[in-house]
């Protein structure tokens, strides 16, 4: 499948975070977002079962499959926040099915039907071509198999804040802040995401926000985030 990659600047922009991702996992707020994916297939069995990781950064949630007994393979298009994995894989008692370096997601290197499961985790909102991508992801995937997805969400106030604090930067600035935004092409509403995954064979189970803040009293659709799960359909 051709598609095109995702935009040079955003694997550069990946690269320099790299020797310094690992630790954002330290943060509270980081820690709350990769319990909220695993929330989603707590009653699930994926003991022996064959993962992908695709944009797995550091390796992170990767590591937590490992635990759960999972053969994984992680993919990303930064060469530092590979090589960053495997290093902190090494550490562990458990090693990956692998690593591999990749140009863009929506052209993987694996036959059809791989995987019992897909997490994707903050990838799809630096594509050039986020359909491609979930086509490729829907290819890859077994009939029945899981596909954990996040994206940003359009209608949050936190973000929309963030967009105009860029649009305002960037009028004194040529580096705006958050710099981010600059790559970060690609947003969803709660209903539009689960159209998007339809589209390419998937059924939502679950779409839940995420909120950096983590408060009770802040209602759950102003979260930046949506975490999602999905199952490929049979037919």
């Amino acid at each position: 499948m051709n598609s095109k990659p995702i935009h040079p600047n955003a694997v550069d922009l990946h690269d320099a975070m790299a020797k310094e991702w690992e630790q954002k996992y330290t943060h509270p707020r980081f820690q709350r977002r990769a319990a909220q994916f695993f929330r989603l297939v707590s009653g699930v069995s994926v003991a022996g079962q064959l993962w992908l990781d695709a944009g797995c950064g550091t390796g992170h949630l990767l590591r937590q499959l490992l635990e759960r007994d999972c053969k994984v393979i992680g993919v990303d298009a930064s060469k530092e926040m590979l090589h960053a994995a495997q290093r902190l894989t090494g550490d562990g008692k458990a090693a990956p099915h692998g690593y591999c370096r990749i140009r863009t997601i929506g052209c993987l290197p694996f036959s059809d039907t791989t995987f019992d499961g897909v997490v994707c985790s903050s990838v799809i909102e630096y594509l050039d071509d986020p359909n491609a991508a979930l086509a490729e992801l829907s290819r890859v995937l077994k009939p029945g198999g899981i596909l954990l997805i996040s994206a940003p969400n359009r209608q949050s106030p936190l973000r929309l804040c963030l967009k105009l604090a860029y649009a305002i930067s960037a009028i004194f600035s040529a580096n705006p802040w958050p710099k981010y935004l600059s790559y970060s092409i690609n947003e969803y509403s709660r209903d539009g995401l689960a159209q998007h995954l339809e589209l390419y064979g998937f059924k939502v189970r679950q779409m839940d926000y995420y909120s950096p803040v983590g408060s009770r009293f802040i209602p759950s659709w102003t979260g930046s985030l949506l975490i999602g799960m999905a199952v490929k359909s049979f037919a």
